[in-house]
């Protein structure tokens, strides 16, 4: 058994390949995890750019409620702007949950299941394809210990983001459609405040 030892290629912080608007790579940024990204920064000049990426609009409170922004990979050749081609991550101490996983990523099953999967474009999988390929659970726990323990993280966490919204909604405190469109969505973008789901 080859326990996974991250090779620092970049491969997690670029862009796929054959990347399209329906097939891009996302690192999702919980508003929590920002804060110290921005610090870190500012404090060593980095560009970067985080873009709203999951949102909910509250019709009650009028107020667009953040579950997650994303890093923008505008750096060198579509990377991540914390990475660096020599060391890799230059934000380990403090990265998001979702590259603390990598190479396991999400898949959603439904609005409450999501299962695990393994990201082709990682080197070391690219290197042990054989000895990954159709891995089960248990087997992945053992080759993948701490990715796996922070990917079982974030999906708890994502589910109870998700609960916490249907508890609102059921109670009243929030109401957001099931899907919106058009010209109401762009307007409700640009005048409602932001607000976090944390803080709800």
């Amino acid at each position: 058994m080859v326990d996974f030892n991250c090779k620092k290629c970049g491969s997690c912080c670029h862009e796929y390949p054959f990347a399209s608007e329906i097939n891009f790579k996302r690192i999702p940024v919980f508003p929590s995890e920002l804060e110290p990204l921005e610090a870190h920064a500012d404090k060593h000049n980095i560009d970067v750019k985080f873009l709203e990426d999951v949102i909910v609009p509250d019709m009650v409170n009028e107020k667009i409620i953040v579950i997650t922004y994303r890093i923008i990979l505008d750096g060198e050749n579509g990377s991540c702007p914390f990475y660096g081609r020599k060391i890799g991550c230059t934000v380990d101490a403090f990265k998001p949950l979702a590259c603390k996983a990598y190479p396991l990523a999400q898949k959603r099953v439904d609005a409450f299941t999501r299962s695990i999967e393994i990201d082709p474009y990682c080197c070391f999988i690219e290197e042990n394809e054989l000895k990954v390929k159709n891995m089960d659970e248990n087997i992945l726990k053992e080759y993948f210990k701490k990715e796996f323990h922070n990917s079982m993280r974030l999906m708890e966490r994502n589910k109870k983001i998700m609960l916490k919204l249907r508890m609102l909604a059921s109670r009243g405190k929030i109401a957001y459609p099931s899907e919106v469109k058009g010209e109401k969505y762009d307007k409700w973008l640009k005048q409602w405040e932001r607000v976090y789901i944390d803080m709800l």
